[in-house]
């Protein structure tokens, strides 16, 4: 029986108060500036205090056509605000092509200081969605969590992965199509994932079990 994965994490809560040293970065005057400097066009954008300074910050899903065949690619882009109102390049994603279609899709948001990117997956007969939780910990964004989840929809299977990324504290829990289920906990590698090398792939981040 092909196992499909689902899974669930512990969402974390990351607060720290030092701001990102900003003085070798290039500032704007708005989002707009940026996104004119940048020759960027905008697929989604968010506002959230990200590094717990008490101003707010921005986010966006930018994109550009790279060749004659008009494959889109994307990254996501933070903009922290400075006390004088400009926004700061403090951190950028690889580029990746967009996955954005009918079967494969993704989603970003902000809470609690964290920015959130989901990637979701679905064929004739599976799900998948994974969820990454980064945050500005320690004066570096790195991601601070994943969520995994893949399921069987035909033979109603599933395996659900937690991962606490700061604590390296894995659970593992799967159910095979007759409600049998099994959960078990794994100690993994304190090994850090920066924002900065995320590529909108759902492999990112995950250790072997």
């Amino acid at each position: 029986m092909r196992l499909t994965i689902a899974a669930t994490i512990l969402l974390l809560s990351v607060s720290n108060a030092h701001a990102e040293t900003t003085t070798a970065s290039t500032s704007y005057g708005s989002v707009s500036d940026f996104l004119h400097k940048t020759n960027s066009q905008l697929r989604v954008e968010l506002k959230g205090d990200l590094n717990s300074d008490g101003l707010e910050d921005w986010a966006g899903v930018v994109f550009r056509e790279t060749d004659e065949e008009n494959n889109i690619h994307i990254k996501l882009v933070i903009l922290t605000r400075s006390p004088d109102g400009r926004y700061v390049a403090s951190v950028s994603t690889k580029e990746a092509e967009d996955q954005k279609n009918g079967s494969d899709w993704w989603d970003v948001e902000i809470k609690k200081s964290s920015i959130y990117i989901n990637l979701h997956g679905k064929t004739c007969c599976e799900y998948s969605s994974t969820m990454y939780q980064f945050s500005f910990y320690k004066n570096i964004w790195r991601l601070v969590g994943i969520e995994s989840n893949r399921s069987n929809l035909e033979e109603l299977s599933s395996e659900k992965i937690s991962i606490n990324m700061i604590t390296g504290d894995g659970i593992y829990i799967s159910e095979d199509g007759k409600g049998k289920r099994k959960m078990r906990h794994k100690k993994l590698s304190n090994e850090i994932f920066l924002l900065k090398d995320f590529d909108f792939t759902s492999s990112y981040g995950l250790q072997p079990q």
